[in-house]
């Protein structure tokens, strides 16, 4: 029994468990749900829409070709016009273009197709388009300023650098001018030849410095006239607009049946969890198929609980009162399902009894009784119960004198016993005096010979017997019948309590024949059993 205890549980206990716990999934599907729609109902619009800006290298490199293809300085260089699209002056020119600065606009780049997407999400479609192109124009104004700003200060540094060589040049050539001043002034041709010679000489020597400074000289000047060329329109070329925003037509948004699909399927995960909890939290006996699961006992029958309607009418007799009744014909099955279970085993005693107090064994030994009786069996219904006894009160009888009686003081079983109205079958024997310590009184061997004697007068015993745990009676008859039977209430025993029951039986040398299971919450399967099944509060 441990072992299927602790067994997992199948596809069909997933299933029976959900069925039992339908409200515990269906709650907070309703609740998500709801909520879910109601939020998505209630929430904002939002419209997303999206403007493309192409970039180029700084005016000052395009001008001069010398703008680089190298990956990693493109990937850098998106960076760094991110950060110019999202810096401080970006944001003074939004505000002057807009009024103000929207805060759900966001900014990328793509290094292999040089370009920005400014992408707005705002509560209206014109929103939308306005706050994606406001900044897509404040970025392209600011990089055109910083283009303009780039060509001045790259032709301020070329033309520092073009007064420096021609200062250097003209410093080369200084020692130059001497020498021609005297070659001006010398009368003697032979002194005219010398002087020429040197000057030649020194103009050789300084050849290669001033063709190298004036080929710098020419770069200069030939870059500084192509940035003063371009210098009108570098300004419009550093960066424009690809693709303006348009006004989206959808909502971006999740519409309403995805928020209420997300809370439906989030509350059906939600549910599933707290219907496995319950169920794992909740150990009480649920159902034949997966009671006889999770514990191995044999199911002898199970009866559907009571409906409201009836609520507080006595069931005992419900069999010999209303025999027409499905309540009547599911004891009848649970009879007959006795019978077979005792083929073979020469039964002719049996105890009924359950894990607590207020289970039903009461009410479940005398309608059995009474549907064994018609179809032929001679039944002996006797109050084993020595500390609660009730069958006397069920028949309106005295509960003395009784068996206890028989057994002290010898008085006659024919005496004590009554034949109930309409159960002719049925022998009834109440439980008697009550004796001072009944745990002795059942556990001594007179107690075993006055069992064996009855069933010498009867087809079958049926001893009505007190519960299990409470007290240690019942494992003490139990030795002196030939079979026990329990009895569990379907919500309020739990599996462990019946487990420890049959324990308490085998333990010392009792047989269980199996579970019967009342109170079992309808779910379909007991359609048979129109009127349910229900026990008084004092059993």
């Amino acid at each position: 029994m441990t072992d299927n205890e602790a067994g997992e549980l199948s596809l069909e206990d997933y299933v029976a468990i959900l069925r039992r716990r339908w409200p515990w999934v269906l709650l907070p599907i309703l609740v998500l749900g709801g909520l879910a729609g109601f939020l998505g109902s209630r929430a904002t619009p939002q419209y997303s829409a999206t403007a493309s800006v192409l970039i180029a290298d700084s005016a000052a490199q395009d001008a001069l070709g010398s703008s680089s293809g190298n990956t990693g300085l493109l990937n850098r260089r998106i960076e760094n016009e991110i950060n110019l699209a999202l810096g401080n002056s970006t944001e003074t020119r939004v505000e002057a273009i807009l009024g103000f600065v929207p805060e759900n606009v966001d900014v990328s780049g793509l290094s292999t197709a040089d370009v920005l997407e400014f992408s707005a999400t705002a509560p209206t479609a014109d929103e939308a388009a306005d706050w994606a192109n406001g900044w897509a124009e404040a970025y392209v104004q600011t990089k055109q300023e910083n283009a303009s700003q780039s060509i001045g200060d790259t032709v301020s540094r070329l033309e520092t650098s073009l007064t420096d060589l021609r200062v250097e040049r003209q410093t080369l050539l200084e020692p130059l001018a001497p020498l021609r001043e005297r070659l001006v002034r010398a009368t003697d041709p032979v002194r005219q030849t010398t002087l020429q010679a040197q000057i030649d000489q020194l103009a050789a020597d300084l050849d290669p410095e001033l063709v190298l400074i004036d080929s710098q000289i020419a770069a200069h000047v030939s870059n500084i006239g192509r940035l003063e060329l371009s210098s009108q329109v570098a300004s419009v070329g550093s960066a424009k607009v690809l693709q303006s925003a348009e006004p989206p037509i959808n909502d971006s948004g999740a519409p309403l049946s995805r928020s209420i699909l997300l809370g439906v399927v989030a509350g059906s995960v939600l549910g599933v969890a707290l219907a496995l909890l319950a169920e794992s939290l909740d150990r009480s006996v649920k159902d034949a198929d997966y009671f006889h699961s999770r514990t191995g006992l044999t199911v002898l029958g199970s009866l559907p609980k009571l409906p409201r309607s009836m609520k507080g009418k006595e069931l005992s007799l419900i069999s010999r009162d209303e025999p027409e009744s499905m309540l009547a014909d599911g004891y009848q099955r649970i009879a007959t399902a006795l019978q077979f279970s005792s083929v073979g085993k020469d039964i002719r005693s049996i105890l009924i009894t359950s894990a607590n107090e207020s289970e039903g064994k009461t009410t479940t030994a005398t309608n059995i009784a009474y549907s064994m009786s018609v179809v032929g069996r001679h039944v002996v219904l006797m109050d084993g119960d020595l500390r609660r006894p009730r069958l006397h009160r069920v028949f309106g009888e005295k509960h003395a004198p009784g068996f206890t009686d028989h057994l002290v003081d010898g008085v006659p079983v024919f005496d004590i016993v009554s034949r109930p109205d309409g159960m002719d079958g049925v022998a009834l024997l109440t439980s008697g005096t009550i004796p001072p310590n009944p745990a002795e009184f059942v556990s001594s061997p007179g107690y075993h010979t006055a069992i064996k004697k009855l069933e010498t007068l009867a087809d079958l015993v049926i001893i009505d017997g007190p519960p299990i745990l409470p007290v240690a009676d019942a494992p003490a008859i139990s030795r002196c019948v030939d079979a026990v039977v329990l009895v569990a209430s379907a919500g309020s025993t739990t599996r462990e309590q019946v487990v420890r029951a049959a324990k308490s039986i085998t333990g010392v040398g009792g047989t269980v024949l199996g579970v019967i299971l009342l109170n079992v919450k309808d779910d379909g399967r007991y359609g048979r059993y129109g009127y349910g099944y229900g026990t008084t509060d004092d059993d």
